[in-house]
């Protein structure tokens, strides 16, 4: 009985585990501006960002230097500062900080 009771147990607690991971990797639907995750990154890991992560990212920063707008406008600026930052970390060293990059950016 209570080798029965202990193998139930370890189905159960492997089908959860499966589960989890099976939902870990399900990409979730956010709106293109949500879900920035690159705010305190370097170079190095700008890089190795997915280009929607670094355009909800870029979106953010939109925000904080121009304030709220329209959805349709932070979308332009934030692809504009995509632009910036993308060209400028091709020459900068990989440790320079991304934020570092975007205020440069923002402010030419």
């Amino acid at each position: 009985m209570y080798r029965r009771l202990i193998g139930l147990l370890i189905a159960v607690v492997a089908l959860g585990s499966a589960f989890f991971v099976l939902n870990e990797d399900e990409e979730v639907d956010l709106l293109w501006y949500e879900g920035g995750t690159l705010h305190q990154s370097s170079i190095a890991e700008w890089r190795l960002g997915s280009e929607r992560d670094q355009l909800a990212t870029t979106a953010d920063w939109v925000t904080s230097f121009e304030g709220f707008a329209a959805p349709e406008e932070i979308f332009v600026m934030a692809n504009r500062l995509l632009d910036c930052i993308n060209n400028t970390a091709v020459s900068s060293p990989e440790t320079t900080q991304t934020h570092a990059v975007a205020t440069t950016c923002h402010q030419n």
